[in-house]
C-alpha cells in the first residue's frame, strides 16, 4: 500500500527555494536526473540541484509528514515561478 500525505506549503517560500538551485541544475537533458530539481519531502524539506561539477542544496523551515524525494524536470521549475510571480514582468523567462 502507498503512503499518502496532504500538507499546506507556503508557495512563495517553495519557489523562492527551487528557483535559489534553478541555475545548477544540468541544462543536457540526456541526464534526467541532473536536469531538474530534487525536492526532499520531509523533517525538514529542502531542494538541491547539480549538474555534475557544481551543486546547490537549500533547506528549507517546511515540516512535511512523509519522507519522500521527488525530482522536478527543470522546465517545470521555471513555468511555476513564471504562474506564481505576483508581477510577471519581474518573472525570469522560461525557455
Amino acid at each position: 500500500m502507498t503512503a499518502r500525505a496532504e500538507e499546506l506549503v507556503d508557495g512563495d517560500t517553495l519557489i523562492a527555494a527551487v528557483k535559489s538551485v534553478l541555475p545548477y541544475a544540468a541544462g543536457d537533458d540526456t541526464r534526467p536526473t541532473l536536469s531538474g530539481v530534487t525536492l526532499m519531502l520531509g523533517s525538514p524539506t529542502s531542494v538541491a540541484a547539480g549538474d555534475g561539477f557544481r551543486m546547490a542544496y537549500q533547506a528549507m523551515g517546511i515540516l512535511f509528514p512523509l519522507e519522500e524525494k521527488i525530482i522536478v524536470p527543470a522546465r517545470s521549475v521555471a513555468i511555476l515561478e513564471h504562474v506564481f510571480c505576483e508581477d510577471p514582468a519581474d518573472s525570469a523567462r522560461y525557455q
